[in-house]
C-alpha cells in the first residue's frame, strides 16, 4: 500500500497539488488515513481529502494500512459516524488501482476547474 500511496502522490504533485496534512486521528473506524490536498496552480484555493478506507467487514485487530479497500477523494472530512459522503472520485483497491489512478488524478482536475473558491 506504501507504494500505491507515493505513486498517487507523485501524480498528484505532477498535476499541481501538494499534499498540505495527514490525519490519522479522530476518523473512527472506517478510514485508515486521510491527506488534505490542495491546489498550486489554477483555483489555488481549492482543497480536498483523500481518504484511504477500510473494508467495512474488517473486524480484527489490523495494522496501519491493513485492509484498505478504497481510496477516495471528497471535498469535506467527515466525521466518525458519517455515512453519506460526497465522493468526487474513488478507485477500488488493489484490483483498479493502475488502470484507474491517472482517471482519479482527472477527476481531481476536473473538480479544481469547476469549483468556486472564494478566498
Amino acid at each position: 500500500m506504501t507504494d500505491c500511496k507515493q505513486r498517487l502522490l507523485d501524480e498528484l504533485e505532477k498535476d499541481d497539488w501538494t499534499r498540505v496534512d495527514i490525519i490519522n486521528s479522530d476518523m473512527g473506524m472506517w478510514i485508515d488515513e486521510a491527506w488534505k490536498i490542495r491546489s498550486t496552480r489554477e483555483r489555488w484555493a481549492t482543497e480536498l481529502y483523500i481518504g484511504f478506507v477500510v473494508d467495512p467487514v474488517w473486524d480484527a485487530p489490523r495494522s496501519p494500512e491493513q485492509a484498505v479497500r478504497r481510496i477516495i477523494a471528497i471535498p469535506i472530512l467527515p466525521g466518525k459516524e458519517t455515512t453519506n459522503i460526497n465522493e468526487i472520485a474513488s478507485i477500488e483497491m488493489p484490483k483498479q488501482f493502475a488502470s484507474k489512478l491517472m482517471p482519479f488524478v482527472y477527476a481531481l482536475n476536473f473538480y479544481r476547474r469547476t469549483q468556486c473558491v472564494d478566498v
